[in-house]
């Protein structure tokens, strides 16, 4: 509160004039109150600072501008601020600055010779709304606001109102609006900073002393995007022929997304088209007018309609529909790289039409083959795109009638390699699976296909502002802004692409391990293995040897082990025939009642029971009850019949489920008076029939863990819509019910061999349902399989890795490498170390990334050769899909180690390449600073620009040369 006031209010000033000290600084730091001709002195060269004056009348501090402090107060342009001589009479007009919006006073320089108004402006920092407007902006408030735009998505309505507020927060509707004016100046602005930025004041399209060609000889003329540094550009980035071996192309090999979004969309305005774009053509959007007639000649053909797959993807199902049919523009089709920056953009008039998303294509092929490269120096690409089985269908087609006069595109086309993305491709068919996965492809490395995507989560954040727009603001908007974000992404690509390989060599490590085991463990097999081919043709479909899923999985209902026979058990145990008969008999009972219990169950815990109860179920219940009431009468006469003294109670005919029925080892846990009366050979009979109830149950638990894996991979096959969603749910329920109930129904028999004698329970340990894990392998490849290994399966940890050498390499020595890598020199911190990131919390499922390593990979118990204690007994449906399954465990850990060797491979080429554009880039500027001295020596500021974007080059480039060495 005391710095509402100033104890020094009125005093006289220490200039010695006499006047009052009245006006203190609201923008300054410690600042100290003044007279009026001290703060305008002070002020000169910050004129857009507030005044804070002693309102004498009402007493207290009132904010005010600078021009109303004395009669001779205004800005004064051409002297640095001071007064100028023959300054031209007071204008009034309104400045926008950082902190508010000033209805001030400007003088104009008139010394001889009088620059215009405009150059005085713009020295001045200021830059005019229009030449005869009397509104103007900052150079700060305009960059201020390309910020807060680019990285908080504040709307420009958002912005003036925040300007309004700065400058009368009490009554902002008395400040003057300058909103129809400032976003025509911030894009002009933003404008002619790309142009700068570009260097197209330097030169940009010329060919510099020295050089033979243009800087960019490929590259279309007047371009003002930003190009990856990372991504392959021959005679750029890496040299213009390469002569490498097919099996490392993923070295140099180009990657390409493509993707649609419709929250960039925009609606029908009074727009008479007068408003053309300031970037039309010249960044991500190609030429409007070239678009419109490409769009009336060519959108849908009919055969986009016709397409192979029937996948439930949204742009095969809409081609030709409206998305949404009150706007002009639906959306948008983005092209990018696998770095995740975005090269074309391209509107979408009725849906995402096959022809849109092939524009987009070719005109990322442009940016980098204008003219075209010879094919000697073309690099191998791969084209990611959601429905690309449908769109490649007709592609040649396509391109051929729509680019007659670009021969070189179908060429190109031809030898370029497809997929579908990672996300999308669980949401095709079969066919297009095998064909179209981003997995297991030679050479493609760690390519998800997904980076188009990236940017619209963040691009989406623009949609409420930019709908608004007329075409050609909405243009230039999304262009300055995405251009924002592939800056940002060049300024860390090199951190980014440093990460990525020290997280490819921590993948391939564990991926190794995991191939080092299975060789180990299935060493007999492994040159078999060895002499398949990975890639076969059968049936004009491609048919990948490395995603090999087990054939001969067993089906959803084949039959199960069940329990021992009377005539199994009799010809073990022949003695005493009739008490086996009993202890058959309650065995059946005991079966019986388990899966009443869990029918009923499962009948309780169905999904919408209250609604729609399952009769089937209750009927099935009811059978189940029947049968067992029989079972029950006729193993309570043969009961009586031998233990005639024994007092049963009677049965429940309603819930027989809950009856009790007396068995040696029943009476030995619940202590009963009768356990006494019991003789050893019925004892031991009960025994040798739990053990048999056991080993059954070990195969019975193995078929119902098999087939509980077979309904989970179903469900994306066979089952669409919600209704099938929900089948598929209640057959999964039903199938955990079942595997349930057997491990149930061992560990029960279990109990009763604990309860009759321990040392013949030893070989059957406790079984829970973490004792069923084992790697499913006849379902399709799944993302992220080889990052996140299975639990208990695949518990494994970090290799041994060798150390690294880090030898010395001459080609990237600078003398002033050693300097500190910033942009801004200011005082940092020093003695202080950042605080060390806290380990995220590894899920229960997950692999520790500093676990110890194992040596053997561990399954359930149930799976090993020695779960059956009767030998020779075992179960051929399991035994074979085991072998299948160890056959494609070897085929994907083999794949996923190659795979993860050419990320790592890859992105220490791609660090390469952005070290050698980062270092050509710094070269260049050298050069466009020298090519601007020779041609104006009075054009200093533009040499000065020149030789600071060089600076900034060269240390981003030594910042990636220390991440490239580490």
């Amino acid at each position: 509160l005391d710095s509402f006031y100033d104890t020094h209010v009125g005093e006289p000033c220490q200039c010695g004039t006499g006047e009052p000290r009245d006006v203190r600084c609201l923008d300054c730091l410690q600042t100290d109150i003044v007279c009026r001709q001290c703060f305008l002195r002070q002020h000169r060269r910050t004129p857009t600072h507030w005044a804070s004056v002693w309102n004498e009348d009402e007493l207290f501090f009132e904010k005010t501008d600078i021009s109303c402090g004395r009669d001779d107060s205004a800005i004064y342009l051409g002297h640095h601020g001071e007064i100028c001589p023959k300054a031209s009479p007071r204008e009034g007009f309104t400045l926008v600055d950082v902190n508010g919006i000033h209805a001030t006073v400007i003088r104009f320089c008139g010394c001889s010779p009088t620059p215009s108004k405009l150059e005085q402006l713009v020295r001045a920092g200021i830059f005019p709304a229009s030449t005869d407007t009397p509104t103007r902006f900052t150079f700060h408030v305009l960059e201020r606001w390309k910020y807060y735009r680019h990285q908080g998505h504040l709307s420009m309505w958002d912005f003036m109102q925040i300007m309004q507020r700065l400058t009368d927060a009490w009554l902002p509707d008395s400040i003057p609006d300058p909103s129809k004016y400032f976003d025509n100046v911030s894009r002009f602005f933003n404008y002619l900073q790309t142009k700068v930025s570009r260097g197209q004041y330097h030169g940009g399209d010329e060919v510099l002393p020295g050089d033979n060609e243009r800087a960019f000889p490929h590259r279309p003329l007047g371009y003002l995007g930003t190009v990856c540094a990372a991504c392959p550009q021959p005679g750029v980035n890496m040299p213009l022929v390469v002569s490498i071996p097919t099996y490392l192309r993923h070295l140099h090999s180009e990657h390409i997304t493509l993707d649609g979004n419709f929250k960039a969309n925009l609606f029908y305005k009074r727009d008479n088209g007068t408003d053309e774009a300031l970037t039309d053509g010249r960044m991500y959007f190609p030429p409007q007018r070239e678009f419109e007639a490409y769009a009336k000649s060519y959108l849908v053909n009919p055969d986009d309609r016709d397409v192979p797959c029937q996948a439930h993807i949204g742009s095969i199902r809409n081609q030709g529909r409206f998305k949404y049919k009150n706007t002009s523009v639906s959306g948008v089709v983005a092209s990018a790289c696998c770095h995740g920056l975005p090269a074309v953009f391209v509107d979408m008039i009725i849906s995402e039409a096959f022809a849109i998303v092939q524009l987009a294509q070719v005109n990322h092929l442009r940016q980098k083959n204008t003219p075209p490269y010879p094919p000697e120096s073309q690099p191998p690409r791969t084209q990611s795109y959601d429905s690309y089985c449908s769109w490649i269908a007709n592609q040649l087609t396509r391109v051929a009638n729509l680019f007659p006069e670009d021969k070189w595109l179908v060429d190109l086309l031809k030898q370029m390699e497809g997929q579908i993305p990672a996300n999308h491709i669980a949401g095709h068919g079969r066919p297009c699976q095998i064909m179209y996965q981003p997995a297991y492809f030679p050479c493609r490395a760690h390519f998800h296909g997904e980076t188009a995507e990236v940017i619209w989560s963040w691009l989406n954040g623009f949609g409420a502002s930019m709908r608004q727009m007329n075409g050609g603001a909405r243009h230039d908007n999304l262009n300055f802004a995405v251009d924002a974000w592939n800056h940002n992404k060049i300024l860390r690509l090199a951190k980014l692409l440093g990460d990525e390989r020290r997280e490819a060599l921590r993948v391939l490590d564990r991926n190794m391990h995991v191939l080092q085991i299975i060789c180990k463990q299935h060493a007999d097999k492994v040159v078999e293995w060895s002499k398949e081919p990975r890639t076969t043709l059968k049936k004009k479909e491609v048919e990948q040897g490395r995603t090999y899923e087990a054939k001969d999985r067993p089906r959803q209902q084949s039959g199960f082990a069940g329990d021992l026979t009377l005539n199994d058990c009799s010809t073990c145990f022949p003695a005493r025939k009739h008490t086996l008969l009993i202890l058959i008999t309650r065995s059946k009972v005991e079966m019986c009642t388990k899966k009443i219990a869990s029918a009923i169950v499962f009948r309780n815990c169905c999904k919408m029971h209250t609604k729609h109860p399952l009769q089937s179920t209750w009927d099935e219940v009811a059978d189940l009850r029947d049968t067992l009431n029989d079972e029950l009468q006729e193993f309570r006469a043969r009961q009586t019949a031998l233990f005639p003294a024994w007092d049963l109670s009677k049965v429940d005919v309603v819930e027989p489920e809950k009856s009790t029925v007396q068995l040696p080892s029943r009476l030995l846990q619940e202590h009963s008076p009768l356990a006494g009366s019991l003789e050893s050979a019925l004892v031991s009979q009960e025994v040798q029939l739990r053990i048999g109830q056991a080993n059954s149950q070990i195969l019975t638990v193995q078929d119902a863990t098999v087939t509980l894996s077979v309904v989970k991979g179903s469900r994306s096959y066979n089952y669409r819509g919600q209704g099938g969603i929900t089948r598929a749910q209640h057959k999964k329920e039903f199938a955990q019910m079942l595997r349930d109930l057997e491990i149930e129904i061992y560990n029960h028999a279990r109990q009763a061999l604990v309860t009759l004698e321990p040392d013949a329970a030893a070989p059957f340990p406790v079984m829970t349902v973490a004792d069923t894990v084992r790697k499913e392998t006849h379902v399709f490849r799944m993302r992220g399989d080889s990052r996140f290994l299975d639990g208990s399966v695949w518990a494994l940890g970090q290799a041994a890795q060798k150390e690294e050498q880090g030898g010395e390499s001459s080609e990237w020595e600078d003398e002033d490498e050693r300097r500190v890598l910033s942009g801004t020199q200011a005082n940092k911190r020093a003695g202080k170390r950042a605080s060390p990131v806290k380990r995220r919390k590894t899920g229960k499922g997950r692999a520790k990334p500093d676990a110890k390593p194992k040596t053997q990979l561990k399954e359930g118990w149930i799976w090993g050769e020695n779960a059956l204690s009767v030998p020779g007994q075992t179960n051929k449906t399991v035994e074979d899909f085991k072998r299948e399954s160890e056959r494609v465990q070897f085929f994907r850990a083999e794949s996923e180690m190659y795979r993860w060797l050419e990320q790592y491979e890859r992105k220490h080429a791609e660090l390469w390449r952005t070290i050698k554009r980062f270092r050509r880039d710094a070269e260049l500027w050298d050069k466009r600073a020298n090519f601007v001295r020779s041609r104006d020596v009075n054009a200093m500021g533009a040499v000065t620009y020149a030789q600071t974007q060089a600076a900034m080059w060269r240390r981003l480039k030594m910042a990636a040369v220390k991440i490239y060495k580490d």
